[in-house]
């Protein structure tokens, strides 16, 4: 396949590709999260754990505001 053909192809992944890397970033998130919580609910007499789940939009924009990233 020639470059020339090649490259349409490849910008019309890269949307895509944004997508995928999102719900990947999401998904692990959401493992990490659900853990957390199953640790806590194991050890019930533990102060400082919480159940409480922080939605994955509201830790990203707490991220991006403690790192200054837009």
């Amino acid at each position: 396949m020639r470059a020339t053909t090649l490259a349409p192809l490849l910008l019309a992944l890269l949307p895509i590709a944004g997508c995928s890397l999102e719900r990947a970033k999401r998904t692990t998130y959401e493992t990490v999260e659900s853990l957390r919580i199953q640790q806590c609910l194991d050890r019930p007499d533990d102060p400082d754990c919480t159940t409480d789940r922080q939605r994955f939009d509201a830790y990203e924009a707490e991220r991006k505001q403690q790192t200054g990233n837009p």
